[in-house]
């Protein structure tokens, strides 16, 4: 499970981005990160 604080990297971002906060709302999962060198904040629904 990928938790606050966490620094993930994979093909779908230019940069690692560090995990800023994981919201869960029932069986669905928002997960609001930012980039590590250009702090641009992205929001994945899952």
């Amino acid at each position: 499970m990928v938790k606050e604080g966490m620094v993930i990297e994979g093909p779908f971002w230019p940069e690692p981005v560090e995990v800023k906060k994981v919201d869960e709302f029932g069986d669905r999962v928002h997960i609001i990160g930012a980039t590590i060198y250009s702090n641009t904040q992205i929001l994945w629904r899952i």
